[in-house]
């Protein structure tokens, strides 16, 4: 067997692959693209906090997680009833996980809660090249977040709206590669500020999707058969954050936050609410 190479200190960086950065957003932003980033920025600053429930004050605490777990035989009524539709997987989860939100005891009585406003996540691989879409590459992060607004109504308006703002934000992922870029750094400059630290906890979590895991993750390998797939995050401040993917036939929903931002109860009423405004909009 041949040994690991041996990293001498302070030259660990040498080994690192480029940043996000480096490979998509070449060259400086016009001007057109730092406005656009800035109008996105402040659509989505302007009506935040949208939907979702209380929270309690933001602090350090235990990550825990919740799951809503789907069998095989209504995954497989799902995935037949999004085909009829025409409809992904992912995004009639989110617009199920959006009502759901929308259904429970709200954080604020304002008239702006009447609209689902969070970030989601695009995983900007498939337009960096191959180079960078390889195991190599794994431990690069390499995505960027994207504001997604729209109002609370019924279940296929909803899921038109959100299922449009994912197949056509990076339509043209040439001229998003700065737009984007401008964004990520003025959400992280914000995410540092006193005045965004002191903000209630957004109630909804970050959705984020891996699809079906059997792309990454086979189910048998050689001999060893992996029985079950478990995808979460440590979840250290107050955003929580939600995986969808399915793994041996089952859709999986697994809810990650802190327990002293987060109401665990909650967590799951709107866990169990997804489910329910699944099946409900999709006529199972």
């Amino acid at each position: 067997m041949q040994s690991a190479p041996q990293l001498k200190c302070g030259k660990e960086v040498s080994n690192l692959k480029p940043s996000l950065d480096a490979i998509w957003a070449r060259g400086e932003a016009d001007l057109k693209q730092v406005e656009k980033a800035g109008e996105m920025l402040m659509s989505w600053l302007t009506q935040v906090p949208g939907v979702g429930p209380p929270t309690m004050i933001q602090d350090v605490g235990k990550s825990q997680h919740a799951e809503l777990i789907f069998d095989e035989e209504t995954t497989a009524k799902i995935i037949e009833k999004c085909h009829e539709q025409s409809i992904s997987v992912t995004t009639a989860v989110h617009t199920a996980f959006a009502l759901a939100n929308h259904a429970v005891e709200q954080r604020v009585d304002e008239p702006k809660t009447a609209k689902y406003v969070s970030l989601t996540q695009f995983n900007l691989r498939k337009y960096l090249g191959e180079t960078w879409d390889q195991s190599e590459s794994a431990a690069n992060v390499y995505y960027t977040p994207m504001p997604i607004i729209t109002p609370v109504g019924h279940f296929k308006d909803m899921n038109r709206h959100i299922q449009n703002f994912y197949k056509g934000t990076f339509e043209d992922p040439q001229s998003m590669a700065q737009v984007t870029s401008q964004l990520t750094k003025a959400i992280f400059q914000l995410a540092q500020s006193p005045e965004f630290l002191a903000a209630p906890v957004p109630g909804d979590a970050m959705l984020s999707s891996l699809g079906v895991a059997e792309r990454y993750l086979r189910r048998r390998y050689g001999g060893i058969e992996v029985v079950d797939l478990h995808q979460g995050v440590d979840v250290v401040m107050g955003l929580a954050m939600m995986s969808v993917y399915t793994f041996g036939d089952r859709l999986r929903l697994t809810n990650c936050y802190n327990e002293a931002a987060q109401d665990g109860r909650m967590i799951k009423r709107i866990l169990h609410g997804t489910g329910e405004f699944l099946r409900q909009g999709l006529g199972l």
